[in-house]
């Protein structure tokens, strides 16, 4: 991966946007945040193994956990910021000072948000054949990619155009539903199963979030989550 994560991400970035969403409930990219860390808080169970790769600033864990659970991540600043704020909820490890291979099924789950999209298919296997080793059998690895197949090409340009972050040059894969179902043919020691959220009800989250909340469930339930601008990905691990 390119040094984006280290040098041009501000230190606690997604863990600023997604408190001050929680505080003013409202803003299109706190609501995107904040409902996928609601949606994937769902498989974290409270007290089991858990472990969140590619954790950023630790949000995830310190606002939306109850499990036991471990942070890591690329970026020694965002670590260092987790540490900071919300060591008391997990711990946080830099990737250089956590070896995945000291840790053989020991976790019941694994969480990875928005990073598939930042690697090419060689290094997306190669890191699923990893964690693969670290969870037990019927464990699963839960992740999030965006969906390109809707209006997420739409959403992504507004995004940065007037967010203060631009991801177009570090976006390798732009997955969907098709070359999703594809990549996931390839872990042949996992149930793969895809599940589509965020409809157009994000853009209701300019003015609430209570208001986005509603009308996405009433869409997503119509429509059977047809639509979605994102994907959650569930990885059973076979026994």
């Amino acid at each position: 991966m390119s040094e984006f994560w280290n040098e041009n991400l501000e230190i606690g970035y997604y863990d600023k946007i997604v408190k001050d969403g929680l505080v003013s409930k409202r803003g299109i990219q706190s609501f995107w945040h904040i409902t996928t860390l609601n949606k994937v808080s769902y498989f974290i169970k409270k007290d089991i193994l858990h472990l969140d790769y590619a954790c950023g600033p630790g949000t995830l864990i310190g606002l939306f956990s109850e499990a036991n659970s471990t942070g890591v991540d690329l970026s020694e600043n965002q670590i260092i910021y987790a540490n900071r704020n919300y060591a008391n909820k997990g711990n946080f490890f830099s990737l250089d000072n956590f070896d995945l291979q000291e840790h053989n099924k020991e976790y019941e789950i694994i969480t990875i948000l928005g990073l598939i999209e930042f690697l090419n298919h060689d290094e997306i296997r190669d890191l699923i054949n990893k964690l693969e080793k670290c969870l037990v059998d019927g464990g699963k690895i839960v992740l999030t990619t965006p969906n390109f197949g809707g209006f997420m090409r739409i959403l992504e340009k507004l995004l940065n155009r007037f967010g203060s972050v631009d991801y177009s040059k570090e976006h390798i894969n732009k997955f969907d539903t098709s070359s999703l179902k594809e990549l996931n043919n390839t872990f042949i020691n996992f149930e793969a199963e895809i599940i589509k959220f965020l409809n157009l009800s994000i853009f209701l989250s300019f003015f609430s979030h209570r208001l986005a909340t509603f009308i996405e469930k009433i869409i997503a339930k119509f429509f059977n989550n047809y639509f979605g601008s994102l994907f959650t990905v569930i990885l059973t691990k076979k026994g």
